[in-house]
């Protein structure tokens, strides 16, 4: 075995470790050693052997993605230098939580570029992909036979378990990925009659089922919103001009994949107190004015529903942070610096008391520390990245176009309502959107160059 095998082989086990420790608390360590040791690896690799000669890094499509990342890059760089206030905090926040993410983005093309040109049968393409998969099925797989095992014992389906990740929210972010994988086989073995992951249609079947009930589990609202509108999403992809599909099989189809993926939807609304009444509380959350317990709940007293209840929490303080934060982001359009912490920070220049650090909107969140030229370059970013999943799946039902829709759509309608782009979840992120990028834009040299030679 020579040194690049050796070199490709710790790169592979270390792709593992990272994705599955990334989200479990208290493993900063060992995170860093298996990200920085692998991705000093496959940057070693990547220039030895000049894949920076790929015509992938010749594309038109990945030119703009990457000028429009530049800047936003550079518009960062600007506010901290005008308009941050806590310069070395957000100077600290830049590195951490913008220069990091974007090494897990290289890693992740890298990684794929590689693996996609290799001759070895442990460190392949396909086996990225299952590397992942995996790392992500170990987490649902410890929910739910957590949950079998509380139900022996208590004859109850534990509610909102946050699995390996401590919290029902995290669990959830990496429960609703591995199910956009999952979906994106699916879509790919049906449109295709092709499959990338090394799993059967029984245990592909199976990994399904069981990542639906991992979603059941954590009882995430807006996790629940992000499954139903993949299930959508799926049924758009696998029906778009497909002629091998019969009408009648089409609406039967339709009525499965919609009845089974709108499950956690209907079990939340079901279980989940909190919707009842959502319309109730949007009028009151908006009157910020005369109800100020968003600002400080120990000195502000509760708003009441009509039946005299206090209002729910997190309907409650979500939209009348939100609100705030846009009337702030309107004093600040170029924003105070981007750091995770931009609500906080705007909250105390304004008010004197710091509410929390976060406002559970990571668009709030970016929007005060970016401003809104940061947020439309973000969305332009986003917007480009949509389009060419769409255009190169009409030009040839890629996998990775459907993956990186699924994976991006999926996060921005996230981002809207949680704030999602940050830590461990923004580097996980970016890590999966430059894995699915680069296959999307390997798939489509592929198949330009089979179409020439016909």
């Amino acid at each position: 075995m020579n040194y690049k095998s050796i070199s490709l082989s710790i790169v592979f086990y270390n792709l593992f470790i990272v994705v599955f420790i990334l989200s479990i608390p208290h493993t900063q360590s060992i995170r860093n050693i298996a990200f920085y040791s692998a991705f000093l690896l496959i940057t070693y690799i990547f220039i030895q052997g000049k894949y920076y000669n790929n015509s992938i890094f010749k594309s038109k499509e990945l030119k703009k993605i990457a000028i429009a990342y530049i800047l936003l890059s550079i518009w960062i760089v600007i506010g901290l230098l005008f308009f941050a206030e806590n310069q070395l905090y957000v100077l600290k926040e830049i590195k951490g939580q913008w220069i990091v993410p974007f090494l897990y983005f290289l890693f992740g093309m890298f990684c794929y570029l590689i693996s996609f040109n290799s001759n070895s049968k442990l460190f392949n393409h396909k086996n990225i992909m299952f590397i992942i998969f995996f790392a992500l099925f170990i987490h649902v797989l410890y929910i739910d036979l957590y949950a079998l095992q509380y139900y022996t014992e208590h004859k109850e389906l534990i509610k909102r378990f946050g699995g390996l990740e401590g919290t029902p929210d995290r669990a959830n972010m990496l429960t609703n990925l591995l199910l956009a994988l999952i979906m994106t086989e699916i879509v790919y073995r049906i449109r295709n009659k092709k499959q990338l992951l090394p799993l059967n249609n029984f245990v592909l079947f199976i990994s399904f089922v069981l990542t639906i009930i991992s979603s059941l589990i954590e009882a995430m609202r807006n996790g629940s919103v992000a499954v139903l509108f993949l299930a959508t999403s799926s049924l758009v992809f696998i029906l778009y001009k497909n002629q091998q599909i019969k009408q009648v099989y089409k609406y039967i189809l339709s009525s499965i994949f919609i009845a089974v993926l709108a499950l956690p939807f209907m079990y939340n609304v079901k279980t989940d107190a909190r919707w009842q009444t959502l319309i109730e509380s949007i009028p009151i959350a908006l009157d910020t004015q005369n109800n100020k317990f968003w600002l400080n709940s120990s000195k502000y007293p509760s708003p009441k529903l009509d039946n005299g209840q206090n209002v729910n929490g997190s309907n409650y303080l979500r939209i009348a942070w939100f609100k705030v934060g846009i009337e702030y982001s309107i004093e600040k359009p170029f924003g105070i610096g981007y750091q995770r912490n931009s609500f906080g920070e705007a909250m105390t220049n304004k008010y004197n008391y710091h509410a929390r650090s976060t406002s559970h909107s990571g668009f709030i969140d970016w929007l005060l520390g970016i401003g809104y030229i940061g947020i439309i370059l973000w969305f332009i970013i986003i917007g480009l990245l949509f389009r060419l999943a769409i255009h190169s799946y009409r030009k040839n039902f890629s996998y990775f176009s459907v993956g990186l829709f699924f994976v991006v759509t999926g996060n921005m309608s996230r981002f809207m309502v949680d704030p999602i782009l940050r830590d461990h979840m923004f580097a996980t992120f970016m890590l999966i959107v430059g894995i699915m990028l680069t296959g999307l834009l390997l798939e489509d040299n592929e198949k330009t160059k089979t179409n020439k030679s016909q």
